[in-house]
């Protein structure tokens, strides 16, 4: 899945091509699942080239280290903008924890479906 992620960024020009590289050697230094059926993976904020955040939602859950994970949200936020970011991460986070949000995205339909909703 990450691999995966990554390579999506790096095709549409967000990152650089280290950019996965570095996002499992942060992996291995510490995992990025949360418990809650939620990864929040990341990479090194200089190999951004545009700040975007991918949303992956699984059909079935897979194991993540150690807790099930079934939304894979793989964050490529630069500071260039500070503010936008934090408030961005910070909206993020709200949609993480409310339960209702997380149900929506694993029953949306498409990507149109969850970007929908989380404009609204």
């Amino acid at each position: 899945m990450i691999s995966y992620l990554c390579d999506e960024l790096y095709k549409h020009y967000y990152v650089t091509e280290k950019y996965k590289e570095l996002v499992f050697k942060r992996e291995k230094i510490r995992t990025t699942d949360l418990g809650n059926d939620v990864a929040i993976s990341h990479g090194n904020e200089k190999e951004i080239l545009q700040s975007k955040i991918v949303i992956a939602t699984l059909k079935n859950p897979i194991i993540w280290n150690q807790h099930q994970v079934q939304i894979v949200f793989m964050i490529a936020m630069s500071m260039k903008q500070p503010q936008m970011t934090k408030n961005t991460l910070k909206d993020l986070y709200a949609v993480m924890d409310n339960k209702q949000a997380m149900k929506v995205l694993l029953e949306a339909k498409d990507a149109k479906d969850i970007i929908h909703y989380l404009q609204a």
